[in-house]
């Protein structure tokens, strides 16, 4: 009876523990999910997607001018001027998603990332502004006769500014590339809340933040042109 007994506690034993380990795992799987989802899907991944955006609007907006630029060259006396605001994608990105940068800050342990995405995005909103209103509108002006330049000045003095534009979007493909990798090895890592921070210290990460770091010096420095960058995001209320 008493051995009965005793194998009986023992298999109720065995049972409570399983069940303890189980749901121990249940939970640290569920918040490695977690972690995941705020830090990835949440940050790095809205983050790429906003520069993918970006780049790819004002790419849109580039072309589109290029070619009322070109039909306006081939026939001038019969080009209607309603086209001047037609074909033109609106360029998003302007909320900055401040929560999504101050995760990735918390992640790498850098800001290089929201000053540079800051740069990005200041560059491509001069940009698309030329593209979309400055050089529609003098078109229209030319044709209104409220300019002394010639239809083929202006065709070309517009070719010339348009030209190195998208070499100055390219410059900012490493920092779409950096993030991307940063989503990887993430992607590879079994995070809780309280190893977050660990994830900056790691070998590759420290790399990323140094190449980014090195590649747009210049620009931080104020080599080239610039908006006002800030130090960091603003602050946020509640938990990363």
């Amino acid at each position: 009876m008493l051995a009965e007994a005793t194998k009986l506690l023992g298999t109720l034993g065995v049972g409570v523990l399983l069940a303890y380990f189980g749901l121990r795992l249940y939970f640290r799987q569920k918040e490695y999910e977690i972690v995941k989802q705020r830090y990835l899907e949440q940050s790095l991944d809205i983050i790429c997607g906003e520069l993918e955006s970006i780049s790819s609007a004002f790419n849109h907006n580039w072309a589109r001018c290029l070619e009322l630029l070109k039909e306006y060259r081939d026939s001038p006396q019969i080009f209607e001027t309603a086209k001047l605001s037609r074909g033109f994608l609106a360029l998003n990105g302007t909320q900055f998603n401040r929560a999504a940068h101050h995760r990735l800050q918390v992640l790498t342990g850098s800001q290089i990332f929201w000053q540079i995405y800051q740069l990005a995005l200041s560059q491509h909103l001069g940009l698309n502004s030329v593209v979309v209103n400055e050089l529609p509108h003098a078109i229209k002006a030319q044709i209104e006769g409220n300019t002394n330049a010639t239809s083929d000045q202006l065709v070309d003095s517009a070719m010339i500014e348009l030209k190195p534009m998208p070499q100055t979007s390219d410059h900012f493909a490493p920092l779409h590339q950096a993030i991307v990798q940063l989503s990887r090895l993430l992607e590879c890592e079994q995070l809780s809340f309280d190893k977050v921070a660990s994830f900056a210290k790691k070998p590759a990460v420290m790399q990323i933040v140094k190449d980014i770091s090195e590649h747009y010096a210049s620009d931080l420095r104020g080599d080239a042109v610039t908006p006002n960058i800030s130090s960091k995001p603003q602050p946020l209320r509640g938990p990363d």
